[in-house]
């Protein structure tokens, strides 16, 4: 049976943004059909403790990678003077950034579905 990480691991705690921190302002509705504890669990358990034992063995690759994905961003180009390769690039980003997150949670075949996209997008673009 899985158990709760002790509070002075920074993982243990989940976080969601405020009101302010949405781009399109948006509103904090209470929930109004909340998922079952159950459900959530079997949804969450396995992801999570995969997460908690990479990124307790990772942490060197996943901020690399995630330094990566912020260098991608910038180099995506000008917005107001978008070139053939903007659009890919951008939707490439996305697939970057999915594929940490997939691979961290323990998802490898759709990391590897994403870096697909995300060569072929670039390819489109060229």
């Amino acid at each position: 049976m899985s158990k709760p990480l002790p509070l002075s691991d920074f993982r243990a705690v989940r976080h969601v943004l405020e009101e302010h921190e949405y781009a399109t302002g948006g509103k904090n509705v209470p929930p109004s059909n909340l998922i079952e504890r159950d459900i959530w669990d079997g949804i969450m358990h396995l992801p999570d403790d995969v997460a908690i034992k990479i990124s307790n063995h990772q942490g060197t690759k996943l901020r690399l990678l995630y330094s990566l994905w912020g260098d991608w961003i910038e180099a995506v180009g000008d917005p107001s003077h978008p070139d053939n390769l903007f659009g890919g690039m951008l939707d490439a980003a996305d697939c970057f950034q999915c594929t940490t997150f997939d691979f961290l949670h323990g998802f490898y075949r759709s990391a590897l579905a994403n870096l697909r996209s995300a060569l072929e997008l670039v390819m489109i673009g060229v």
